[in-house]
């Protein structure tokens, strides 16, 4: 494992579909690794998710209706997760997708996720830019196995962290780098170093540092240059996290006092 400074959590999440502003985690899997200890504290949730599932959604994961009639919604336990991740930096495959629905349910229970000075390291972007598949096709590459009970939320949290200690062998790009560093590179786009900085990657923050704008509308311009449609997108149907971001991006532009 690559040296910690704090707790990284390696996570993932099955839910009733893909909008992290409709739709809801089902499961949620951590394995969170602590400084200078070989022994991970694992935890699985199990939710309601008081929206039916489709069959679509139950073809890829297992989950139905009837297995999730009993679990308890996430508000039951939203405190003791957002606990447990406050000082943890995150890791898994497809990261931002896991942490805008861990956004969205913490904010409909009016709980703070600030990921803010946290590493995101994304195995599935490490991968993709190696050999553009999927985790079970990582598995199979970096492991030499298949990958049973894919599709679960904890065979493919520790599926993950097994294919990134093998990633760290077996590329040079990794090498002596450190966890932000390899977070980094997971995140970044290779044409330009660019990074997102909300989740949805709706604000992006270039290699020289300027944010400028990733939606549709305004690709490409600088925050700075119009910031009316920062003020604009606050009024609309963004995210949490994006909204939190906007607003964070737009105080460090206004001027400080002498």
């Amino acid at each position: 494992m690559i040296q910690l400074t704090k707790p990284l959590a390696f996570l993932d999440t099955e839910t009733t579909g893909l909008d992290p502003q409709k739709d809801r985690i089902i499961t949620l899997a951590l394995e969170i690794h602590l400084p200078d200890t070989d022994h991970p504290i694992v935890d699985e949730w199990k939710f309601n998710p008081q929206q039916l599932i489709s069959p679509e959604n139950s073809a890829i994961h297992g989950i139905t209706n009837e297995m999730v009639k009993d679990w308890p919604p996430f508000a039951k336990h939203a405190a003791i997760v957002n606990g447990r991740l406050a000082e943890c930096d995150f890791a898994g495959f497809n990261t931002t997708f896991d942490l805008q629905m861990l956004s969205e349910e913490f904010n409909r229970c009016s709980l703070p996720f600030d990921l803010d000075g946290k590493a995101i390291l994304d195995v599935g972007m490490i991968y993709k830019k190696q050999h553009p598949r999927t985790l079970s096709a990582a598995v199979k590459q970096y492991l030499n196995r298949e990958h049973d009970g894919a599709h679960g939320a904890l065979a493919d949290t520790v599926a993950t962290r097994e294919v990134f200690e093998m990633m760290l062998l077996f590329h040079d790009c990794l090498e002596g780098k450190d966890l932000a560093q390899v977070a980094h590179y997971s995140m970044c786009r290779d044409e330009d170093d660019s990074v997102k900085l909300d989740l949805a990657g709706t604000l992006v923050r270039l290699k020289d540092g300027t944010v400028v704008y990733g939606t549709r509308r305004n690709r490409g311009v600088p925050v700075a240059n119009d910031p009316s449609y920062a003020e604009w997108m606050l009024r609309t149907d963004f995210s949490a996290n994006t909204h939190a971001t906007i607003r964070k991006v737009l105080k460090s532009l206004q001027p400080q006092n002498s």
